[in-house]
């Protein structure tokens, strides 16, 4: 969290952008609801333009549901990952929930 938040603030980077870059160097990273919550709205206030918040949720959902997997010794893919959190997603999820 607070690297996420020292790169947003720093960059000027939106929340995707800095959660990839982490991503990348460190796949164990899955972010509460609440955190993430809370990392959109600091986006909101130092980035201009929209924030897309489905994608944002989609795209650390998604990895958060990989890493968690592989953390508990299931090798499922990001792609395997990302399938689950579509099809839960239709269920009518969201960070409000």
């Amino acid at each position: 969290a607070v690297v996420l938040t020292h790169m947003m603030k720093a960059s000027r980077l939106r929340l995707e952008q800095a959660f990839a870059e982490v991503a990348r160097l460190r796949w164990r990273l899955w972010p509460s609801a609440m955190l993430v919550e809370a990392l959109l709205q600091l986006e909101a206030k130092l980035v201009e333009g929209e924030v897309d918040r489905n994608s944002v949720a989609h795209r650390l959902g998604s990895h958060a549901a990989w890493a968690t997997a592989w953390h508990n010794r299931r090798r499922a893919t990001l792609a395997e990952a990302t399938a689950a959190w579509e099809e839960a997603s239709k269920e009518g999820g969201s960070l409000e929930d």
